[in-house]
């Protein structure tokens, strides 16, 4: 054979044998890359589109924190009020003026509390009516520039109020009267309940003596004799005379 054709013929060979090689490692190395993607390392998150950095889930206003504390400070305490303490059947009242002048007039009376309450402590009226019935009206409403005592509250700082009535008969003494009496409910501020007592204990509770009497106009005018009274309750004998 001509040596020429033997060299051609190695030349071909060589050639084919070194193509094939390259063939092999690309392969190799083309394997051993997807081999790595899927039993490599931790995952470092970098590349994770739904989280942050190190893989942590990112909030939508890109602050990272609790979308529902946002904005809300602590809790403001409800304001404190005054609270129902105690219950008054008879509140104990006493009045300016207890002789009324004319019948079918208005007569204005002046309503104080006897025990004064003290701090912390106040009295609302929630009820005023004369008994017996028939003798004495109680109008209502406000009379000589004085607030009504019917849902006044009295309180350290306010003492008076009114009672507008109206005598519907007379009587020839002067003597006759009827008990104006007044319901009450007494309030604590928080923190005063021992004060509360207190002045409970003081003005008498739910005594039964806790009223003011009117007295029915005189025929055919008042007595000048009489004075004012700030006295709660009668003598005995003009108290027998108020339930004639």
């Amino acid at each position: 054979m001509p040596i020429r054709r033997v060299l051609i013929i190695l030349v071909l060979l060589l050639g084919g044998t070194s193509g094939c090689g390259g063939t092999k490692d690309d392969t190799t190395s083309d394997g051993s890359s997807q081999t790595s993607s899927s039993t490599g390392g931790p995952d470092t998150g970098t590349g994770d589109a739904s989280g942050g950095p190190g893989g942590e889930p990112q909030q939508e206003n890109g602050t990272g924190g609790d979308p529902k504390s946002e904005g809300q400070g602590p809790e403001k305490p409800a304001p404190e009020t005054d609270r129902p303490w105690a219950k008054l059947a008879n509140a104990p009242v006493g009045a300016d003026q207890t002789y009324t002048e004319k019948v079918d007039e208005e007569f204005c009376v002046g309503i104080n509390m006897l025990t004064s309450p003290r701090e912390g402590v106040s009295v609302k009226i929630v009820e005023v009516w004369t008994t017996p019935d028939g003798r004495i009206d109680v109008n209502g409403g406000t009379c000589e520039g004085r607030p009504a005592c019917d849902g006044y509250t009295f309180s350290p700082e306010n003492g008076t109020c009114s009672v507008s009535v109206t005598p519907r008969r007379s009587d020839p003494t002067g003597d006759v009267g009827t008990r104006l009496k007044f319901r009450g409910e007494v309030y604590c501020a928080a923190g005063a309940e021992a004060s509360c007592k207190s002045w409970y204990d003081d003005a008498g509770g739910n005594s039964d003596d806790q009223f003011v009497t009117l007295y029915l106009p005189a025929e055919p005018g008042p007595k000048e004799s009489r004075s004012p009274s700030l006295s709660p309750s009668p003598s005995p004998s003009t108290d027998a005379s108020a339930d004639d």
